[in-house]
């Protein structure tokens, strides 16, 4: 997802020490080649207490190239060869336990992982900063795009105040500059019309914490601009973004460039980012109403997705549904989808506990976390989605006006079922009371016809 990119950027920008020209890799988008640098530089002895950073990077590499267990001996062996206060090892073992926890979508433990990072009182400022990524990160993947944008607003002001040479503050600015295209564009796909039944990120729309904004607001001065990012691993990004939304606006011409950047994250052994890649081109596919290439860059993930119905499957299930019902197989279509919206609703309610156990009474005034307007849930919001819900599983041909009154108040307490199962009782007291209001307006509404 979105930090699958940026993440081995950030780790080395909030390094200590990293090798002789490893940055120059890094930025040039040879991401493989370090991986492989790192290795042979920690293997001949090189590096003396710095190796045990070097280790580290090498274990992020690893990471996002899908080698989750090659990762968590890299980081054990990187614990064992560091030298450092009991607090900074403590810090470094929440931020490596962190990491490997977001990757494998566990949320709770992640995000608790990265506040213990940010609110460490003597921590390195740039490791303060890269556990606010990781807690921004993690606020994308629950779908709250808000929140996510006010802590990469916080971020920025965060990389103002490092201690760094102008060269390190040009990289991070450059780093949160593509964060916020990038997030522009992710807002625009995920939110489009084409996608409305898109439950999972409609629903994180409507309980974000503010109304939905169409466009950045408070970004730092420092932040603003795209056009002038000069580093190439970032300019490939922002190329890539650009293609898909023009390929999002109906330009299929587009496909070429989108699959070259495919090709690069394959030849780089990217495996996270590479799914990620073939979700999103899916997805503005769909959008730009060109069904054939969504299927063909899924069909790699088309297994995973059927064998599988959790967080890492709901955008290919999602995906797969849209494009059978574009392929006119609807049974299929409306099993996947089915499948999906479960999923979803797992993953909605699983996403309101991380953010009511992270609330503003659990993080220090270090972390500057943007949940601090509450985490009380969206009623309106969970109604919308458990009806969409609803309707995928059952009912999906109801123009009865009984059928129809039911539906709502079925789904205000499917919503309770999901989201707040002690307050069960009270909403289905709410929901069937206003089931009689909704009977009595949709017979009034069919009498007039």
């Amino acid at each position: 997802m979105f930090y699958d990119f940026y993440f081995p950027l950030v780790s080395a920008l909030s390094s200590p020490s990293l090798p002789e020209g490893m940055w120059v890799k890094l930025r040039n988008a040879r991401f493989l080649s370090a991986s492989m640098d790192l290795v042979r530089h920690v293997q001949d002895g090189e590096g003396g207490q710095d190796a045990s950073y070097w280790l580290q990077l090498h274990a992020d590499l690893q990471l996002a190239m899908g080698l989750e267990c090659d990762a968590e001996e890299s980081y054990r062996q990187a614990c064992r060869a560091m030298r450092a206060s009991k607090e900074e090892m403590r810090a470094l073992s929440s931020r490596n336990m962190g990491w490997q926890q977001l990757f494998r979508r566990r949320f709770s433990t992640a995000i608790g992982c990265f506040t213990r990072l940010v609110n460490e009182p003597d921590i390195d400022p740039r490791r303060r900063v890269e556990g606010m990524f990781g807690i921004m990160s993690i606020l994308f993947e629950l779908g709250h795009l808000n929140d996510a944008e006010d802590m990469l607003n916080d971020i920025a002001a965060k990389a103002e105040e490092l201690p760094a040479s102008d060269e390190e503050r040009s990289n991070w600015r450059g780093l949160i500059r593509a964060m916020y295209a990038d997030l522009a564009v992710q807002r625009m796909l995920r939110h489009a019309p084409q996608l409305s039944d898109h439950i999972y990120w409609h629903s994180g729309r409507l309980n974000d914490f503010m109304a939905l904004r169409d466009a950045p607001e408070g970004i730092p001065q420092c932040a603003r601009g795209s056009n002038d990012i000069e580093l190439p691993v970032l300019r490939a990004r922002l190329d890539f973004k650009e293609s898909l939304n023009r390929l999002a606006n109906g330009n299929k011409e587009e496909r070429d460039r989108l699959l070259a950047h495919l090709d690069w994250a394959d030849s780089n052994s990217l495996k996270a980012y590479q799914n990620s890649l073939r979700q999103e081109i899916a997805l503005a596919s769909l959008v730009g109403d060109y069904p054939q290439l969504a299927e063909m860059v899924l069909r790699p993930l088309n297994a995973d997705a059927r064998a599988g119905s959790g967080h890492r499957q709901l955008e290919t299930l999602y995906c797969l549904s849209k494009v059978n019902q574009a392929q006119g197989y609807t049974d299929r279509a409306r099993q996947l989808y089915s499948k999906y919206a479960m999923a979803a609703a797992h993953c909605i309610r699983e996403g309101a506990g991380v953010v009511a156990q992270n609330g503003p009474k659990n993080h220090g005034q270090g972390s500057a976390m943007t949940l601090r307007r509450g985490c009380r849930p969206n009623i309106a919001a969970l109604t919308n989605t458990c009806w969409t819900i609803w309707s995928a599983v059952t009912f999906p041909y109801a123009r009865s006006p009984w059928k129809s009154a039911s539906r709502f108040a079925l789904c205000k307490i499917l919503s309770a079922a999901i989201w707040a199962p002690r307050h069960l009782k009270s909403f289905a007291r709410s929901g069937w009371s206003e089931y009689g209001g909704s009977c009595k307006a949709m017979i009034q509404r069919w009498g007039r016809r």
